[in-house]
């Protein structure tokens, strides 16, 4: 065996799924890795990541890391969900978030002023770092959803535990190696491991955790958080619909939702199409197209395994993370009903870890298929009358999805839609793309999740905004008249209750004569009592 075999091997040992949850065993390792919070929080408080310049030193070694490391991640990403080299890209995206941070860490960073509508000095807010962070990823895309959440931690100036995801195991690998050869020890550590070394890391205090994953998980890590009152980003999911009225253009909907649903890491991605509303009109036309497109996407190679090393590495459909939830999805389609218009429950082979592109139109209404997040090739497409049933149907299926596209050319229903249905983010006619735009935050809504990142929003997400008055010493002046012999006067009350909240004249004039007259109030009052 190699050297580096044998570093590899030594990785894979450090992510092997515990299976057994032992209450001794947790408390061992919560010991352990106390130790580890409590050196990061002493160094968060000596202050050195408050600095600019030390932040942008990490963000510069984490941007090295990424370029020297492409085709690390590249290969590990392929090892573990196959596909196209062409797919590791969209784990190296930690690289475009580290730069626009490094361009835009002096203004975010500064002081933003506010008004003082009270005239009692300068406020400004203070975006200041929450201290030490634990940031738990996925295995959909292991890599860039560690490492784009840690350049906005990075960058706000906190210190990190990074846990990856133990089902992704070359991916935690090259995520180990990154921080540890690259970013500061002394702020950013990895831990590996499964439900075991989770739950430790949970019962620990932090300053903020941000979890992605699913719901049931998140509600695992909101309930932990809760424990030390610590605010939570969770990045879930939901069953993301997709609207195509009879005013769509056809193939393009179908070529876009293919693309979205089937290309892109086999539907292993929290903001993929889950299922299909098309009106009635229209509903032959689009199962049409959406047969042709998958089959001009990906031919009739792709409903069936790969047949060679080469051909797994080079298709533009990869696999199932593994078995487990190859047999999930296997299970959805148990007594779904409804037409298989695309593929069907025999092409799947779940020791392979393979499940082709699949459509079914119609399932049953109480079917598993339209009840929980699919998470990978299988389409659901339900016919409805109108927009409005479609979006009763959306309210009954997930009321707060983590996307929603619309494919339609008649604004007033595009508007009754986005009026009428909530999530976290949104495309008319396109699927994902909003993702593609660092101006626009990334987050969920209700069960979808909390919190949002990408840009600016993950600097503000990881800060916490203070508040400050800078107070004028050069008038003597004071928030209130201080008491006198130990009251205040009794007219006081009417002032204020006028100042406040009834005023003095109508609204439409008080608004523009608001600041000299108060102003005059306030120095009446001053030498009122000083005569006293």
């Amino acid at each position: 065996m190699t050297e580096e075999e044998k570093q590899t091997e030594a990785g894979f040992a450090q992510v092997r799924v515990t299976k057994d949850i032992d209450a001794d065993s947790v408390a061992s390792l919560a010991k352990k890795f106390g130790s580890d919070v409590d050196d990061l929080r002493r160094y968060f408080r000596s202050g050195v990541t408050k600095s600019l310049a030390w932040r942008r030193q990490q963000l510069n070694a984490l941007i090295r890391a990424i370029e020297e490391n492409t085709d690390e991640i590249a290969e590990a990403i392929q090892n573990d969900l196959e596909g196209p080299r062409l797919r590791g890209i969209f784990d190296m995206d930690a690289h475009g978030e580290s730069l626009m941070a490094l361009q835009n860490l002096d203004k975010w960073a500064s002081d933003e002023p506010v008004p003082d509508d009270h005239f009692n000095g300068k406020s400004v807010i203070r975006r200041e770092p929450k201290g030490v962070v634990l940031l738990i990823s996925p295995w959909n895309f292991p890599i860039g959803l560690a490492l784009r959440p840690l350049a906005s931690i990075i960058a706000s100036g906190n210190c990190c535990i990074l846990k990856p995801s133990e089902v992704a195991t070359h991916s935690a690998v090259v995520i180990q190696n990154i921080v540890t050869r690259y970013l500061s020890r002394d702020a950013f550590r990895v831990i590996q491991g499964a439900v075991p070394e989770t739950t430790a890391l949970l019962s620990l205090k932090w300053d903020h955790i941000m979890y992605t994953g699913n719901g049931c998980v998140g509600r695992i890590v909101m309930s932990a958080a809760a424990k030390h009152l610590t605010p939570t980003t969770l990045e879930l999911g939901g069953k993301s619909p997709v609207f195509v009225d009879s005013s769509a253009k056809m193939g393009l909907a179908a070529k876009r939702i293919v693309l979205a649903k089937f290309a892109l890491n086999t539907g292993q991605i929290c903001v993929a199409p889950d299922y299909v509303l098309v009106e009635k009109k229209v509903r032959n036309k689009f199962l049409a197209a959406l047969t042709r497109e998958i089959t001009a996407q990906f031919g009739t190679k792709h409903m069936n395994p790969p047949e060679s090393d080469e051909d797994r590495n080079t298709r533009a459909f990869g696999k199932i993370i593994n078995e487990r939830h190859a047999c999930r999805l296997k299970s959805l389609l148990d007594g779904c009903g409804g037409e298989a218009v695309v593929g069907n429950v025999k092409d799947i082979d779940t020791s392979r870890c393979f499940v082709p592109p699949i459509v079914i139109a119609d399932p049953k209404v109480d079917c598993n298929l339209l009840k929980q997040e699919i998470f990978g090739p299988i389409l659901a497409v339900v016919t409805v009358d109108d927009v409005d049933a479609a979006i009763t149907r959306a309210h009954q299926i997930c009321e707060h999805p983590l996307a929603l596209y619309i494919f339609s050319q008649n604004s007033k229903n595009i508007e009754t839609i986005l009026q009428r249905c909530t999530s976290g983010g949104a495309c008319v006619n396109s699927a994902l793309e909003h993702l593609v735009n660092p101006h626009l935050p990334f987050g969920g809504v209700g069960e979808s999740g909390m919190g949002a990142y990408h840009g600016k929003y993950g600097f503000d997400e990881f800060s916490h905004k203070r508040s400050i008055l800078y107070r004028t010493t050069l008038l003597p002046l004071t928030v209130l008249p201080p008491p006198v012999n130990g009251s205040f006067p009794s007219f006081l009350y009417a002032v204020a209750l006028k100042m406040n909240v009834m005023g003095w004249l109508p609204r439409t004039v008080a608004k523009m004569s608001k600041p000299g007259f108060y102003t005059a109030v306030i120095v009446f009052l001053y030498w009122y009592f000083a005569r006293k």
